[in-house]
């Protein structure tokens, strides 16, 4: 069962890399190309020491995770404008070419052989063996450390939005990658207590395997697959917006009927037309706006003692309740002209915001003693 959550993960990884690379034909940017590179040889280092291939398989397993650590930096580095250069590469890459070539030696040194699923060595292997964990993890660590440093930093000055979250994505799977690395000091203290260690990766080492490869997969494809699944979000978003001003466009469409456009559309397209609507209405009304009212609100509101962030919404809902009780009766103050409404962003999210807070405020008492 473990073996199969960790095949899963490596599963759904592989198949992200493929999406991302296909998305990006025919050359797709470095950044993308070290990542996918990455990913790909971290699935497939996870994948050979979890079938449980003996001490080689073990042994590739972990040169290929050490790999990936390379294309993970270079990856980091890749976020910055002329970053990384060719010589970086080639630095990153030999660096890396010397550190497995060292590792491959201390396990050969070290003798190992398998015995009932198990990595045994004699005494004299043991030390080998224990600077070969050890240059696994301190490199490991290293290099997910730097990699969390440099994203988190580059991160933080990304507009909100899936590029962001998808950083975060993989700065979370970094994270997990580096408790699953951490998780090598077990088999340490196994090796010195015992001369043996596992041959295949334990139930925590597998999950967590499992979770760094597929966040760090999910925050690289999150740009192709995030808009999708949050369009049900968007749409619940949308229609809670929309049924928020109902009671406010209710009352406009009751006093000037002829706010009302075409129905037809999507919720978003309804929730653009119902704040039309309701600004049509502000401006058929604008000449009964009594500017009495404002400053009258005003006082209420802070004699009532309601919080000072919603007193402007309270004060235009009063506003409004107002000026339709002054176009029922034909009472009119000054021009159209003289109206001035809330000056607001030119934004949907904006008119939206401000349009819910004065149409939640109509349940305000105060809204109507002024009338």
């Amino acid at each position: 069962m473990i073996e199969a959550i960790g095949y899963s993960g490596c599963l759904g990884a592989l198949l992200a890399v493929a999406a991302k690379v296909e998305s990006r034909r025919p050359t797709p940017p470095p950044g993308i190309r070290y990542l996918c590179l990455f990913i790909g040889c971290l699935t497939a280092g996870m994948t050979l020491l979890a079938v449980r291939g003996g001490n080689t398989a073990g042994l590739l397993g972990d040169e290929l995770k050490l790999a990936s650590l390379a294309f993970l930096v270079l990856f980091a580095r890749s976020l910055s404008p002329g970053e990384p250069t060719r010589r970086q590469v080639r630095c990153a890459l030999l660096v890396t070419g010397e550190m497995l070539a060292v590792n491959a030696v201390l396990f050969a040194a070290a003798d190992a052989r398998e015995v009932d699923g198990n990595t045994v060595v004699n005494g004299s292997g043991v030390l080998p063996l224990l600077i070969y964990y050890v240059i696994y993890t301190l490199a490991a660590t290293s290099a997910l450390s730097l990699f969390i440093v440099l994203i988190r930093r580059y991160a933080r000055r990304m507009a909100p939005g899936s590029l962001r979250r998808g950083l975060q994505l993989i700065i979370a799977g970094a994270s997990a990658g580096l408790l699953w690395t951490a998780w090598a000091v077990e088999d340490m203290y196994s090796l010195l207590a015992t001369g043996r260690v596992s041959a295949a990766e334990d139930i925590p080492s597998v999950l967590l395997g499992a979770v760094a490869v597929t966040l760090a997969a999910a925050g690289a494809t999150l740009s192709a697959w995030g808009p999708r699944l949050g369009a049900p979000v968007r749409w619940l978003r949308a229609y809670l917006r929309y049924r928020r001003l109902g009671p406010l466009w209710t009352m406009m469409r009751k006093a000037v009927p002829g706010i009302v456009l075409n129905t037809g559309g999507g919720v978003h397209l309804a929730l653009y037309r119902r704040i039309i609507e309701i600004r049509d209405g502000h401006l058929a009304l604008r000449e009964h706006f009594d500017p009495a009212v404002a400053e009258r609100a005003a006082y209420i509101a802070r004699r009532t003692g309601i919080a000072p962030d919603r007193i402007p919404a309270a004060i235009e809902a009063a506003s409004i309740v107002a000026a339709l009780a002054a176009h029922r009766e034909g009472r009119r103050f000054g021009t159209a002209a003289d109206y001035r409404p809330p000056g607001l962003a030119p934004t949907i999210a904006a008119e939206t915001a401000w349009l819910t807070a004065v149409s939640r405020e109509l349940r305000w008492p105060g809204t109507y003693r002024l009338q």
